[in-house]
């Protein structure tokens, strides 16, 4: 859900073909992109704002994702190859753009992403709420350490995001269930790897 609104991959009529959606990670964005879909699409201008409203809470308004997305006027003033805003803005545009195929009645049998196509995915799956993805964790543990020595007895405040590997997991929860997690890692595991991931900034890390 986001915002009191939520996308339902439920099909009313019976799928024709299997249809596969595929989240994409950084790579492929570009300046101008969505901006004819943002004029001429209520339902993606809406999904749009909407998520503009949630990352403006979050990113200490360095910046907004709708003047980078549809205000600036030539690709010598956007910073879309930012990180920063590129991933928030990939993930912007799968989401509104998912939400406009399935009001045309195209629906996904699957589901698959790569690298910072993961966040769109899972929220569009019902893995992740949309403040669930701006609030991860990226530990160096397995997903069994994780869940054993993390997680055990506080499953419902917090769970495993994404397995990145044999050892790299993400959790994900609210922003103080996260600050305690980090803060007895410190402590009780000083060399396990951990970071602080947020939607506009988030990296596969490999180690």
């Amino acid at each position: 859900t986001l915002a009191g609104f939520s996308i339902v991959l439920r099909p009313t009529i019976p799928l024709a073909q299997k249809i596969c959606f595929v989240f994409s990670g950084e790579g492929p964005q570009w300046w101008a992109m969505g901006r004819q879909l943002y004029e001429s699409e209520p339902l993606f201008n809406k999904w749009i704002n909407l998520i503009d409203g949630e990352l403006t809470k979050i990113n200490n308004g360095e910046w907004r994702l709708l003047e980078e997305l549809i205000e600036k006027r030539t690709e010598r003033e956007s910073r879309i190859n930012d990180t920063n805003i590129a991933q928030p803005t990939l993930f912007a545009i799968q989401v509104a753009l998912t939400v406009s195929l399935i009001s045309w009645t195209i629906y996904p049998s699957s589901i698959i992403s790569q690298s910072a196509g993961d966040q769109a995915a899972a929220f569009v799956a019902g893995c992740l709420n949309v403040e669930e993805t701006i609030r991860i964790l990226a530990l160096s543990m397995s997903e069994e350490e994780v869940q054993n020595k993390v997680l055990k007895g506080i499953e419902h405040l917090a769970c495993i995001a994404v397995v990145n590997s044999r050892r790299r997991a993400t959790i994900s929860g609210d922003e103080k269930t996260i600050d305690e997690i980090q803060q007895i890692l410190t402590i009780s595991y000083p060399n396990v790897f951990k970071a602080r991931l947020r939607t506009e900034n988030a990296f596969h890390r490999i180690k």
